[in-house]
């Protein structure tokens, strides 16, 4: 880390605060911590923290309430649920705060006073999101498995590892050799 690196850390919380306190305090949220890395915002349960990690070198915004896990708020997030072009990840700390502005002038209200469930849906979404990633971690696993049984002629097992795969989703290739596979296991 060199000098200029410490300047950004020590300036981190400063820079929040000049160009996000006073649009804040305008919604409602309540400054509760600070520190030269960590800014801190209140409102009833939800909290809003803006942070920056000095060993990645990265800038961080999490959404939380009592009632929901802590959110991450990325550019995927930011594409994929908010439908929106805002970048905020691997940003300058300068474009960083000037884009968790532009976010929340639009989306803030709905936030904060918890209009349509909107933190709850976006917590659905991702539970959504990470439970197909991991599905699809699974399948690769299984079709991984059935490739190695199909190798070495173990037609039970490719029955089993294709059998734990939802049908539709088995390219034709595999639907092909699990019908071999049971014709062959037959025979």
């Amino acid at each position: 880390m060199d000098a200029s690196d410490k300047i950004l850390i020590m300036d981190f919380d400063k820079k929040v605060l000049n160009k996000l306190h006073d649009p804040f305090i305008r919604l409602g949220l309540i400054l509760t911590e600070h520190s030269p890395d960590f800014v801190k915002y209140q409102i009833r349960d939800l909290a809003v923290v803006l942070s920056y990690n000095a060993r990645e070198v990265s800038n961080y915004l999490w959404i939380s309430s009592k009632s929901s896990i802590d959110i991450g708020i990325n550019d995927s997030i930011l594409k994929d649920f908010f439908h929106s072009d805002l970048k905020i990840s691997n940003l300058p700390i300068d474009n960083f705060i000037d884009n968790v502005l532009l976010f929340f002038n639009e989306y803030g209200k709905e936030l904060i006073n918890a209009e349509n469930n909107l933190l709850y849906h976006l917590e659905e979404h991702l539970k959504k999101k990470s439970a197909k990633y991991t599905q699809e971690l699974i399948d690769s696993q299984n079709l991984n498995a059935a490739d190695r049984a199909w190798k070495n002629k173990d037609y039970a097992n490719v029955i089993k590892y294709l059998g734990k795969i939802e049908p539709d989703s088995l390219s034709r290739t595999y639907k092909k050799k699990l019908e071999m596979a049971k014709k062959r296991l037959n025979d």
